[in-house]
Formats: C-alpha cells, sequence, structure tokens
C-alpha cells in the first residue's frame, strides 16, 4: 500500500474485496499517509467496509470504471476520506 501514491486496481468481472480484509493494515512507518484508490479497468469492484477500512457511513465503497477515493491512514486501518470520484 502506497503512502501518497496512486493505487491502480482491475478485475476481470465484478467483484467484492474480501470482507475481512479489504486492504492490508497498514505499517506504522506510514502513518498519517493517505493513498488514492482508482478503478482503472471496466468492471465494479466493491470495497467492503471491515477491520482494515472504515468507509464513510459504514457502506460498502463501489467504484465503477475510472472511479476514485482517497484512503488515510488511522492507526491500524484505513479510513474513506471525502466522496468518490464517479467518473
Amino acid at each position: 500500500n502506497a503512502c501518497g501514491g496512486v493505487k491502480r486496481i482491475t478485475a476481470a468481472g465484478a467483484v467484492a474485496t474480501d470482507t475481512t480484509n479489504t486492504f492490508t493494515a497498514p505499517a506504522q512507518v506510514n502513518t498519517d499517509c493517505c493513498m488514492d484508490i482508482v478503478n482503472v479497468g471496466a468492471n465494479a469492484i466493491t470495497l467492503d467496509t471491515n477491520a482494515n477500512f472504515a468507509s464513510a457511513g459504514a457502506a460498502d465503497v463501489v467504484l465503477g470504471a475510472n472511479d476514485s477515493v482517497r484512503v488515510c491512514q488511522m492507526g491500524t486501518f484505513w479510513v474513506q476520506v471525502g466522496g468518490t470520484g464517479n467518473n
């Protein structure tokens, strides 16, 4: 998970992330870091809210083609910051 970077994701079909670990727990060296997640594919990818990812309103985040979301490290998990960039 890239501190201050862009994480490009894609899937061969519509998918949802693992309900246990949407993201890998952030390393302590990434304290207060943010990254932008961008779906570079054509299929929807659902980011499940769980112990490693807290989304706005506790709802799963669905990224369609070219959609994006910013997440920031908050200790042992990532949190959605702001709305989803729907394109």
